[in-house]
């Protein structure tokens, strides 16, 4: 059985992701001039979904050290309260190891 099948909590995400692009893009389209203060609120949380997407456990020990509820984005990075900075250095090091994955993914592939 895959995702689509089981209706398992990672293609939900997935699917919340994809809708809080969908909704950015077409706020960006409709608001060409305010984009950046009309669509903040969207593109902080599709922001907070797609890192979810690569370190989950990672965001989500930080929500829970912050007190965010899901669905809300966090805050921006180096914003967290002192007693949360272990929980966010942990979340900018598992972005690093898939920027680095992702790097070498596509140096074995020709790209640079």
């Amino acid at each position: 059985m895959n995702d689509q099948e089981t209706g398992s909590p990672n293609k939900r995400v997935k699917e919340d992701c994809e809708r809080l692009l969908a909704a950015y893009m077409d706020c960006e389209q409709k608001h060409k001039l305010d984009a950046r203060s009309v669509c903040r609120h969207l593109e902080a949380l599709t922001g907070w979904c797609l890192i979810r997407e690569v370190c989950p456990q990672e965001v989500d020990d930080l929500r829970d050290c912050v007190g965010v509820k899901p669905g809300q984005p966090i805050g921006i990075p180096g914003s967290a309260p002192r007693q949360c900075r272990g929980a966010e250095m942990r979340m900018m090091t598992c972005l690093k190891r898939q920027q680095d994955l992702l790097a070498s993914q596509c140096r074995g592939l020709g790209h640079s």
